[in-house]
């Protein structure tokens, strides 16, 4: 989505999708989570998982997230298990980042 078409949104139409955005994130990395250790039992599962996270960041405008998690995606379709899990800690912290931002905004809205 462009960025002129989040901002041009009615405020209580983009609260909304924020909203689900940042319920989004929680359900993806609780997924992910499960799917994540040392031994990544489902790889495929994973990779999808990561591939959704990836879509839904960059819809939502958030580069960092997007590319966190495609970052996540590439070593999972390579295998690459210890990379993956070094990516899977990388990628936690952008996500509680992204959720403090937008709860830091939503409480600078309501003030």
């Amino acid at each position: 989505m462009p960025p002129q078409v989040l901002a041009s949104l009615p405020p209580a139409v983009r609260q909304a999708l924020l909203a689900r955005y940042r319920e989004q994130l929680f359900e993806s990395c609780e997924r992910l989570g499960g799917h994540c250790g040392e031994d990544w039992p489902d790889l495929k599962a994973a990779t999808s998982e990561a591939h959704r996270l990836a879509g839904a960041a960059g819809l939502m405008q958030d580069p960092t997230l997007s590319e966190a998690a495609r970052a996540l995606e590439r070593l999972l379709r390579g295998e690459d298990r210890a990379g993956a899990a070094r990516q899977w800690s990388r990628l936690e912290g952008v996500v509680r980042s992204a959720i403090a931002h937008m709860d830091g905004a939503a409480g600078a809205g309501r003030g």
